[in-house]
């Protein structure tokens, strides 16, 4: 039996060392979560009724514009409206007048909220909002801001979500894919299943169907949400617990973008097509893939094989939505651009930025435009990187 590698131990140790430093606080705010946000802060909550009726179908839109309501906003909220869904709005950041008053015009509600929870604490404000309005929609989408939507020249993945027919229907989903080691990735076998503990639908794009909204437990779900400002615990409790939820009560439930035959549609692709993907995976400044990258990139004639098996590693470590952006938005019409990695890394941001610049029409020029002043005010340089690491 092999020893594992010193960097495992110590991470394993880490590991367990932080679950039991957060146990308590963790604790606390699983049972109090939820009622310390509705005495410290509900009262604060500011809901409009807006101009447009709510119908039979609603679209929580979560922004967080700490820059002002910015042109996207405006252009997906218009989609939203195209796709024959009213705009329920949250913000996590306060408006002004003139913004409240012109998301008013284009939306069913707008909320206003303090920034405790992070999107499902939002999410949780919409649809305590709804509240008995729920059982009479047919549809109901969560949506956020942490990625462009929609893209240009796209058949729109509110209508797609709809037409599969399932209860629960993600953007993407997370973890279930098969287990990687970094040190051996050329083993790397694909496998996907929903069965694994951490697997999830992210929550940047969900569609729930009229038959989980009229579920009483639905509405308790959110009731009893234990929300935190720890963002790991957010996603366990929110993306997980959401899609646990749906599994355990046996409703139907998939994504619009699937990853279960990546390697068959890897196979099948020519090798020019696989050194383009394998160029432009964006690992999320992550230390292990970097190193990963740059080895097998770096090779004096890195085989199909070899590019292969990155690309399986590091979607299994990342998950799809971000490693494959440049390829899944062109050649596979995916309809969400993520914007967090044109901060991470100067590698990440240039690819983003790169991918941004291809982005055809009114839509594009948008995209580019905000892509270009979040890589100029928020991608800090190594160096600066690295002190604000050390004096954290």
């Amino acid at each position: 039996m092999s020893i594992p590698p010193l960097w495992k131990i110590q991470r394993e140790i880490a590991r367990v060392g932080w679950q039991f430093v957060t146990m308590w606080p963790r604790m606390g705010t699983y049972l109090f979560g939820a009622a310390y946000y509705d005495w410290r802060y509900g009262p604060k909550r500011k809901t409009f009724v807006g101009a447009l009726p709510l119908g039979d179908r609603a679209a929580i839109y979560l922004i967080f514009p700490t820059d002002g309501v910015l042109e996207s906003h405006r252009m997906a909220i218009r989609h939203i409206v195209a796709s024959g869904y009213a705009p329920v709005v949250v913000s996590n950041q306060p408006l002004t007048e003139a913004e409240r008053a012109e998301l008013k015009e284009i939306s069913a509600l707008v909320i206003e909220r303090h920034n405790f929870g992070y999107d499902f604490g939002g999410y949780r404000d919409a649809v305590l909002a709804l509240g008995d309005r729920l059982p009479t929609l047919r549809h109901l989408a969560i949506l956020n801001d942490s990625a462009w939507f929609p893209l240009p020249d796209r058949e729109g993945w509110l209508n797609a979500a709809e037409a599969m027919g399932l209860d629960l229907v993600g953007a993407a989903s997370h973890r279930g894919m098969c287990t990687y080691d970094f040190d051996k990735y050329r083993e790397i076998t694909w496998t996907y299943t929903t069965r694994d503990r951490t697997f999830h639908y992210t929550s940047y794009a969900m569609s729930i169907s009229g038959k989980v909204l009229k579920e009483p437990d639905f509405l308790k779900f959110w009731q009893r949400f234990p929300l935190t400002n720890h963002k790991s615990w957010t996603v366990r409790r929110g993306e997980i617990g959401l899609t646990r939820w749906i599994m355990d009560h046996e409703y139907t439930h998939g994504s619009v973008l699937n990853v279960q035959d990546l390697d068959s549609e890897l196979a099948a692709m020519s090798d020019a097509q696989i050194q383009r993907i394998a160029q432009k995976l964006i690992v999320l400044n992550i230390k292990p893939l970097q190193v990963l990258k740059k080895q097998v990139l770096t090779l004096d004639a890195p085989s199909r094989a070899d590019l292969t098996a990155l690309i399986l590693n590091c979607v299994a470590g990342v998950g799809a939505g971000y490693v494959l952006a440049e390829h899944l938005i062109f050649d596979r019409g995916f309809d969400f651009f993520k914007k967090s990695p044109l901060w991470m890394s100067p590698e990440d941001s240039q690819i983003s930025l790169d991918i941004a610049a291809r982005l055809p029409g009114d839509m594009g020029a948008i995209i580019l435009r905000e892509a270009r002043e979040l890589a100029r005010t928020r991608l800090k340089p190594p160096a600066e990187k690295t002190r604000a690491a050390r004096s954290g």
